[in-house]
């Protein structure tokens, strides 16, 4: 699995997969590290244009997004759940032009793998069939980028 892979968990889930040949603990500074996030994290276009991860179940993740057009969606939530190098989980929302989520659950798994790592997103909460296919596409580039942020 050299590319991200997507199914539907569910009625309102998305279950994106992808392997890296990166270290568990280099995927994980990637997602949890500020400065390393908002150099990779976007899609489509998208850039960020800032973040922040305060790293603890309670603490604020949150993100600004500028599209092609430059406006700016804001993406936000908290921890529910952050086990170092293992898995973190948080509460996504989505406050912007056109652009209303709320409420959804992001969880990712960081799971060693023999030739490197393997992050398994889980999404749930997306019951509109428009916005999660959005949030699809949205996830499965974001892994690309990953990849080629980690992976060189």
């Amino acid at each position: 699995m050299t590319s991200a892979e997507c199914t539907l968990v569910g009625p309102d889930a998305l279950l994106v997969k992808r392997r890296f040949k990166a270290r568990r603990e280099i995927v994980w500074k990637a997602w949890t590290e500020p400065e390393r996030f908002t150099k990779w994290f976007g899609s489509h276009g998208w850039k960020c244009a800032g973040a922040v991860l305060d790293n603890r179940v309670g603490g604020e993740r949150s993100m600004s997004l500028r599209d092609p057009d430059g406006q700016e969606v804001r993406v936000f939530g908290e921890y529910t759940e952050f086990t170092p190098e293992a898995r973190i989980a948080f509460t996504w929302n989505v406050d912007g032009p056109g652009r209303d989520v709320k409420g959804t659950l992001v969880t990712i798994d960081f799971i060693e793998h023999p030739e490197g790592t393997e992050l398994q997103i889980q999404h749930a909460g997306l019951t509109d069939p428009a916005i999660r296919q959005e949030h699809s596409e949205g996830w499965m580039a974001n892994l690309e980028l990953v990849a080629e942020f980690v992976d060189g």
